[in-house]
């Protein structure tokens, strides 16, 4: 009895220690499987979340025509800084230019110094025009004075008088003009010039109100194409001038592609098919020496074809043949009629009032190939529907097409 008790104590004992040690398990286990969903759900995070996108600005036509011109720009410094071609240009340039100040100032002062006058009459004269020039020229003016006072003088004094009204005239229009340019013309000129300020002061808003339309414009273009590849979204441009460049771009890109892919179709073509005519001997000739090897011993196998289905086929089609070319041959041989004879016919049949019913009958005629019993002039002769078309072209009332020729 004392020994069925220490061993009921002791599996009692190994039972809690077992269910204490199962319990931890399942806690540690419960552990484990939250830690793995969380993990889970991270990765799940993951994968839902977009990239980063990288330290890279998006791609700008304006920026890049930009870059490029100061790249131009930087090229040409450079090159000018390998040699002093540009220093001796300028310096000669400069040279040429303050020379040609200069003696345009020399000349200027001398012509503004000059006295004139005294060249004329006083010590500034030569003594060459003193002597020979001078005399005369003092002989001739005190000649022409007398009938400039007598003569140009009153009539100038006259026709300043005429003149008075017409200037006192001018000036009164003058005034009056003057005053109606001020009174009504300067402001409504005013008027417009603070239009044409009010219109200018919005024009930040209208062009705002333009670029919105623009990025409303191509914004869906520019969402799908992110749609479409996520990863690449940050290369698209964000300017609406960038957006509205880039798809020009695309376009004619996408235009040359075309064109470029479809002279190399045909190219591809015409290789293809110069390939296909030097290998067609290496394909015929092994198909041929195949199908001969087998009719020959189809041949041998039915006994020389001794049944006659094989050449059955054959034999129809070459009747057929024979058929259709002696028919063609017996509509050859008949007499056609010409077509100042068919236009005859059909000049009768309209005086009397019958050409619709005779083209039609000719019509059939043709079709069928069958001769004419009358007129006797034209009876066993036979109508060609390209005679009849020309013959009928001369007649507007007949539609040719209803005729099925």
């Amino acid at each position: 009895a004392k020994h069925q008790e220490e061993v009921k104590s002791a599996a009692a004992k190994h039972q809690a220690e077992v269910k204490s040690a199962a319990a931890k398990h399942q806690a540690e286990v419960a552990e484990l499987q939250k830690q793995l969903n969380a993990a889970r759900a991270e990765v799940a995070k993951l994968k839902n979340t977009p990239p980063p996108e990288p330290e890279v600005p998006p791609f700008s036509v304006l920026d890049l025509l930009s870059e490029t011109s100061g790249m131009a720009r930087d090229a040409v410094n450079y090159a000018l800084d390998q040699t002093d071609m540009d220093d001796r240009l300028h310096a000669m340039v400069t040279e040429k230019v303050q020379k040609a100040q200069d003696v345009a100032f020399e000349v200027t002062a001398k012509v503004l110094a000059a006295n004139y006058t005294e060249l004329l009459h006083g010590s500034g004269a030569t003594e060459a025009y003193k002597l020979n020039i001078a005399p005369h020229v003092e002989t001739l003016t005190q000649a022409v004075q007398p009938h400039v006072d007598k003569h140009v003088t009153p009539a100038m004094e006259k026709a300043m008088d005429m003149a008075a009204p017409m200037l006192a005239s001018a000036r009164e229009s003058y005034a009056t003009a003057t005053a109606t340019l001020h009174k009504d013309y300067l402001p409504l000129l005013h008027e417009k010039k603070e239009q044409v300020i009010a219109h200018a002061a919005h024009g930040p808003t209208y062009l705002q109100k333009a670029r919105e339309a623009v990025k409303s414009g191509v914004d869906p273009v520019f969402k799908f194409l992110a749609a479409v590849s996520p990863r690449r979204r940050w290369f698209l441009p964000q300017n609406p001038v960038d957006r509205v460049l880039f798809l020009g771009m695309l376009v004619v890109l996408l235009y040359y592609f075309v064109r470029i892919s479809y002279t190399m179709m045909g190219f591809m073509l015409k290789l293809v098919l110069t390939l296909m005519r030097f290998a067609s001997p290496f394909i015929t000739v092994p198909w041929r020496i195949v199908t001969g090897v087998l009719s020959w011993w189809l041949w041998l196998g039915t006994c020389f074809y001794c049944c006659g289905m094989c050449r059955s086929k054959r034999k129809v089609d070459a009747l057929k043949k024979q058929s259709s070319n002696s028919k063609s041959n017996g509509n050859e041989s008949k007499d056609a009629a010409t077509l100042a004879q068919v236009q005859s016919l059909l000049e009768n049949a309209k005086k009397e009032n019958k050409l619709p019913a005779a083209a039609k009958q000719l019509g059939v005629l043709a079709k069928s190939g069958k001769t004419l019993s009358n007129p006797k002039d034209l009876e066993g002769k036979i109508i060609t529907k390209e005679i009849l078309k020309k013959a009928l072209t001369k007649y507007k009332e007949v539609d040719v097409k209803k005729l099925d020729l």
